[in-house]
C-alpha cells in the first residue's frame, strides 16, 4: 500500500494516532501554514493592500514590523501611479476602489499561503467574510470576476501580462465606470482618460 500525503492546517492528536498505524498505512503529514487575521489599514492599488498583521514580518522594511504590504496572488491589477495611459489609470483606480470596498465592508479579514514574491513582498490569498455567518470569499477571485484584474503568476518577473488597456477597458467598461465613480474622483472618467493619455 502506497503512503499517502495529507496537507492539513491543524490536526490535534492526529500525529499520535497516525504513529500507532502500521508503517505501510501511515499518512505523511505536510503542515500547511495557518491563516492569520489582519486589520485593514489602507489600499495601495487593486492588487496590494496595507494591513496590521498579528505577527511581525521579518522582511518588512517599515519601522513597525506589524504593518505589511500584502500582494494578492494570481492577479495583476492595472497600475495607477505608473500607468501607461489613461485607460490603465482609470481602470487601476476602479480596481483599488473595489478592493478597498471589499475590505472596509468585511467583518473579518485573513490571509493565507504567505510567500515572498520576486520583488520581496508578501504574496497572499486574501479572504473575507461579510458577516459572522457568511461564507469565506477570496478577494483575489472576486477582483478577477469583476473584470478589474488579469491573471498573473506571482513570483515570475517574465509572467507579467502585456495588456492592451484600451481594449480591456471597453470589454469591462460597465464595471470600471461604476467602481471608478465610487471613489468620488475629482474629474469624470472620460476627462481622466484624455488627461492621462500619453503625449
Amino acid at each position: 500500500m502506497a503512503i499517502k500525503t495529507l496537507v492539513i492546517p491543524l490536526a490535534a492528536g492526529f500525529e499520535y494516532l497516525n504513529s500507532k498505524l502500521p508503517v505501510e498505512s501511515q499518512i505523511t503529514l505536510q503542515w500547511a501554514p495557518l491563516p492569520q487575521q489582519i486589520h485593514y489599514m489602507a489600499g495601495t492599488d487593486g492588487d496590494t493592500t496595507r494591513a496590521k498583521s498579528a505577527k511581525p514580518q521579518g522582511t518588512n522594511r517599515r519601522r513597525d514590523p506589524y504593518i505589511v504590504d500584502y500582494r494578492l496572488k494570481g492577479i495583476n491589477a492595472p497600475e495607477v501611479k505608473s500607468a501607461k495611459d489613461g485607460y490603465e489609470r482609470v481602470a487601476g483606480i476602479a480596481a483599488a476602489n473595489y478592493l478597498e470596498h471589499l475590505q472596509k465592508n468585511a467583518r473579518t479579514l485573513v490571509v493565507s499561503d504567505e510567500s515572498p514574491d520576486a520583488y520581496g513582498r508578501t504574496a497572499v490569498y486574501l479572504w473575507y467574510k461579510d458577516s459572522r455567518w457568511s461564507r469565506w470569499n477570496c478577494a483575489n477571485e472576486k477582483i478577477l470576476e469583476a473584470g478589474l484584474a488579469v491573471p498573473y503568476r506571482n513570483g515570475e518577473r517574465s509572467a507579467r501580462p502585456t495588456v492592451d488597456w484600451e481594449r480591456w477597458f471597453k470589454e469591462h467598461e460597465t464595471s470600471i465606470r461604476y467602481w471608478y465613480a465610487q471613489g468620488k474622483p475629482e474629474m469624470p472618467i472620460d476627462d481622466a482618460i484624455r488627461y492621462w493619455a500619453p503625449e
